[in-house]
């Protein structure tokens, strides 16, 4: 088209002669010019658009070939992107290049439109991935420079703590002061325990970053951690060595000290001994509430424990009572076997002279003897008519009697009256009151066939609700002996006291008659 416009330039200088000479027709040489100016408006016309054009072309293209710079060096930049990067500002001049594009590059049909586009999305992706891993790494380097920090501080702390701790108090008046420090170091150490676990985590956070953050970060990172980590061994080893040296003074002041002391810790280990004993699915409790006081079981009330010429004893109502005596009274799996009256007697009051105990029946000896009432005796002389054989006892043989009766109450307890006389009937007792004649017939018609001091096993009849100690049949069989008539006249009342399976009485060469009511 230019060289159009310079033949057309050139067509004009034509013209202009055809003006300047005087040529005869005028009208056609104005014809000529007018298409010629027209002409000539026309090309200057479309050479104007065909610049325009160009001059568009020429800047889209430039346009262009900036932008697929400009995405080369961010793309360059993401991958050469630390912590330090602002992903931000990238993000929005990445908007602004896809803003430029829509708006410039209308034709979708062009391949190079097409290919910015996708080289675009493709950038933007990359940014923001990579964004995103940078945003949780510096999460997480935050994390770790805060709990280096708060290492830091508990370590400046700890060191302080251990240059101002007091001198170990080794003298003997100061042993309370010795035991407080003991206190207060074991109260150091738990916390060195749990700040040995924060170390840990911070130490496998500072492995995890040297893998992923560039080589200078991860150099300032393993430094950081190895400072901390000589200081954190400097201050252990610090508090080993002194919890050794209290633990020595503490052996050493326990080596001296008063016995009230070493009484303290005897009675923890006996208690504690005796309460390990216990076989209970629940065990018995045993808790110290204060020194030398504790609580025992299920019982509200404390009790105070003292050692008691080398034994530990327990307070018990107004005395004291062995350790063990006491657990065997009241833990439950050591009184199997026993009654309640055996374990705590002070709850089962009974009265003077009565007995409660657990013992197998056993069969009892009674010795039958032969009647001593002087009516019987003169029934006897009258029947057989023959005083050969004297059936009077000898004050002697009535001593002997009554040192065996005396005997046989010590070993059984008494029958009652009623009971006495239905075994009697049953068992063939020969002791009964003289008003009944025919009965003492028998009797004597028995006695001589049968001899004298004849040993008749019986079966003991104990029950329980009518037992009596040694006192009252001793003092039943007193009685029954000073209750004994001199005259057989005289009818014998009956007895309200229990009595014995066998009776004797002092029989007499005196001869009365009897008295029949």
């Amino acid at each position: 088209f230019r060289i159009l416009l310079n033949d057309i330039e050139l067509i004009s200088f034509d013209i202009e002669q055809l003006k300047q000479s005087n040529y005869e027709d005028e009208n056609v040489v104005l014809i000529i010019n007018n298409r010629w100016e027209e002409l000539l408006k026309r090309a200057n016309k479309k050479y104007n658009l065909l610049e325009n054009k160009l001059q568009e072309i020429k800047f889209k293209q430039k346009l262009f070939d900036q932008i697929y710079y400009e995405l080369n060096l961010i793309d360059k930049q993401v991958n050469e992107s630390t912590i330090h990067t602002k992903f931000s500002s990238i993000i929005d001049r990445l908007e602004y290049i896809e803003g430029q594009i829509h708006k410039e590059f209308t034709d979708d049909n062009n391949e190079q439109v097409k290919d910015l586009k996708k080289h675009l999305i493709d950038v933007k992706q990359r940014t923001l991935k990579k964004g995103q891993e940078l945003l949780e790494l510096t999460q997480s380097i935050e994390l770790f420079h805060a709990s280096l920090k708060k290492f830091n501080d508990y370590l400046t702390e700890s060191e302080r703590h251990l240059n101002t701790q007091k001198p170990i108090q080794r003298r003997f008046a100061l042993f309370q002061t010795l035991l407080k420090q003991v206190d207060e170091h074991k109260t150091f150490q738990n916390q060195l325990e749990i700040y040995k676990q924060h170390f840990a985590d911070l130490d496998k956070l500072a492995i995890h970053l040297k893998y992923i953050l560039p080589k200078n970060d991860s150099i300032y990172i393993r430094n950081s951690l190895t400072s901390v980590q000589m200081r954190w061994q400097n201050i252990l080893m610090r508090a080993n060595e002194r919890m050794k040296e209290l633990d020595k003074a503490v052996q050493a002041a326990k080596k001296i000290i008063r016995p009230v002391v070493a009484d303290i810790d005897r009675i923890k280990s006996e208690v504690n001994r005796q309460t390990s004993l216990c076989q209970c699915s629940k065990k018995y409790d045993v808790q110290q509430i204060a020194e030398g006081r504790y609580r025992f079981g299920e019982s509200q009330s404390l009790r105070l424990v003292r050692i008691l010429r080398s034994t530990v004893m327990v307070r018990v109502g107004g005395g004291w009572t062995a350790l063990d005596e006491f657990l065997v009274r009241h833990d439950p799996c050591r009184a199997k076997g026993r009654t309640n009256y055996e374990l705590h007697p002070e709850n089962y009051a009974l009265r003077d002279g009565v007995a409660q105990t657990m013992t197998f029946f056993k069969p009892r000896l009674v010795t039958v003897h032969q009647p001593t009432c002087i009516f019987h005796q003169q029934q006897q002389q009258q029947s057989t008519g023959s005083l050969k054989q004297s059936s009077v006892i000898t004050p002697t043989s009535v001593d002997i009697n009554f040192v065996l009766l005396y005997k046989s109450n010590r070993a059984s307890s008494t029958i009652p009256l009623t009971q006495q006389q239905q075994n009697s009937s049953s068992n063939g007792d020969l002791s009964i009151s003289g008003d009944d004649p025919s009965a003492s017939q028998n009797i004597l018609n028995d006695s001589e066939t049968k001899p004298s001091l004849i040993p008749i096993p019986i079966p003991m009849y104990t029950p329980a609700a009518s037992t009596l100690s040694r006192t009252s049949s001793r003092e039943s069989v007193l009685s029954e002996n000073s209750c004994t008539s001199t005259s057989s006249t005289q009818q014998r009342r009956p007895s309200k006291l229990p009595l014995p399976i066998s009776r004797y009485k002092k029989a007499t060469n005196v001869t009365t008659p009897v008295k029949n009511s």
